[in-house]
């Protein structure tokens, strides 16, 4: 009896308050939810579909099915289009550079209602750092420990000092099931089945809000990567993700609006330590400064690239940096002139002859280096050969293409030893510049030492494409690693 009493209690007094309007219409402190006031689009929109078995959002490679991730599943943070860390799942998180305590946000759950926890982010994040077949695989090899603290916290260990951490925390998260098709996810569209076939709708509970006009999705089964193109130019497909500097890059035809984002896939000219005249760090500088980078990026990289003298995206800002990437012959030809050499300098570039974009940059280059006095020879070879020779330290200098990581890790093409230093530089001053610049302490020493050295030449990041069908989106506010960044303000043009 004494229970009921204090439930009618209970519900007297909140009737009260609601006449009264007291609260605001508030529950536990927050808002509450504004009405959806989104025009719906009626309209078709598809995505391709590997239908390779259960998906797994953290060890998933195909691209196809990765654009596919984007719609359903969230990480603690997204990077930004300026590679900043923007928080998702995560509300709040504290860290030394070594430790870090990250704090996942009120109230989010899984489609299934369930409720997000640590322990869920924390197998996530442990799955990523086993498979070696995860595209995340790299990004947590650093990590020496994650544990969950309590339901709402997550803490990690790195095995050395990485302010940008969280950059690299995009990793999806899922509550792993027994027999799922699609694991369960916290992202604004969940998977539903109609009739046999599989749709993407609307995640009425996701924590960023309302979607915008597009709130279905159909999923059309491919097979090939050519049969995802193929369904695009039928109209099948509405969005894919292509490459349009690559060897392998596809045309799409037909009427479509394309987007750009910045990457971290970095085009650069690999230089060989053991070169008598490139020893020599004016030398390098010299060839950095003939380099019309501008112009390089609006020709022979189709406009498809932005151009980069620091292997970091974006590049800082500020006359201390001298960032010009127009062609300097003054300044390069003085610079030759400083090196003192005993010989003019002769030199072969090396290049994948498959890739018809950067064999047309190599020309290039060559002709701004011939401009110097420096003799060139463009050596052209297939990919097989190219990597054997790049691998084998048989070259002077190569025209190299790398994805570096989102916080912009250069300890594998710069440090003694790294995987990717080819060139064989090694220098007490940068690995200690490098390791200052992750502890967060001196970035632009880092900057600096660079400039002065130049151990490898950047030339610019190439920008991935996403492709739409005409007229579908108003406009797309992809990041660099979601295309699904912002899908609450997604407008169609009927909904204008």
């Amino acid at each position: 009896m004494k229970r009921m009493k204090k439930r009618l209690t209970a519900c007297l007094l909140a009737a009260i308050c609601l006449l009264s309007g007291c609260g605001g219409g508030q529950a536990d402190g927050q808002d509450e939810r504004p009405p959806d006031t989104v025009k719906v689009s009626a309209g078709y929109f598809g995505l391709a579909h590997y239908d390779n078995g259960a998906l797994n959002p953290v060890t998933e490679n195909t691209a196809m099915n990765r654009l596919l991730c984007e719609a359903m599943y969230e990480g603690l943070f997204e990077v930004g289009e300026s590679f900043t860390a923007v928080p998702v799942l995560c509300a709040d998180y504290t860290g030394d550079g070594t430790t870090f305590t990250f704090t996942l946000k009120d109230g989010v759950t899984f489609w299934s209602g369930a409720a997000l926890t640590a322990q869920d982010v924390v197998s996530c994040l442990e799955a990523a750092q086993t498979a070696e077949a995860s595209p995340y695989y790299a990004r947590m090899q650093q990590v020496s420990s994650i544990a969950a603290v309590g339901d709402k916290q997550v803490r990690i260990v790195l095995s050395s000092p990485n302010v940008n951490f969280p950059r690299l925390l995009d990793i999806p998260i899922f509550r792993a099931g027994e027999n799922e098709t699609f694991p369960d996810g916290t992202g604004p569209f969940r998977p539903t089945e109609e009739s046999g076939k599989w749709f993407l709708t609307a995640n009425e509970n996701w924590q960023g809000g309302y979607l915008g006009s597009i709130r279905k999705i159909a999923l059309v089964t491919v097979s090939r990567a050519d049969a995802a193109v193929s369904s695009f130019e039928t109209g099948d497909v509405s969005l894919m993700r292509t490459e349009r500097i690559s060897s392998g890059s596809t045309i799409i035809s037909g009427l479509v609006d394309a987007v750009q984002t910045a990457s971290a896939d970095l085009h650069y000219l690999g230089v060989n330590m053991n070169h008598s005249q490139l020893q020599n760090a004016a030398v390098r500088r010299a060839l950095s400064a003939a380099i019309g980078r501008k112009n390089l990026c609006d020709t022979q990289l189709q406009t498809f690239a932005d151009p980069a003298i620091l292997p970091v995206n974006p590049q800082p800002s500020g006359d201390n940096w001298s960032l010009n990437m127009q062609a300097d012959t003054e300044r390069a030809t003085a610079l030759l002139a400083e090196a003192k050499l005993e010989e003019p300098l002769a030199i072969t570039l090396l290049v994948n002859s498959d890739n018809a974009f950067k064999t047309a940059a190599a020309d290039q280059i060559a002709a701004a280096w011939r401009a110097i006095g420096v003799q060139v020879t463009v050596q052209k070879v297939e990919y097989s050969a190219f990597t054997e020779a790049v691998q084998n330290g048989n070259f002077d200098v190569y025209y190299g293409e790398t994805l570096l990581m989102p916080d912009f890790d250069l300890r594998p093409l710069l440090s003694s030893g790294g995987a990717l230093n080819y060139g064989g530089y090694s220098s007490a001053a940068a690995d200690t510049a490098m390791a200052s610049a992750r502890r967060g302490e001196d970035l632009n020493a880092l900057y600096q030492q660079l400039l002065d050295d130049m151990p490898i030449i950047p030339i610019a990041f190439e920008r991935q494409q996403l492709v739409l069908r005409q007229g579908l989106i108003d406009s797309l506010p992809a990041a660099p690693y979601n295309a699904f960044a912002g899908v609450e303000n997604w407008r169609t043009g009927e909904n204008k």
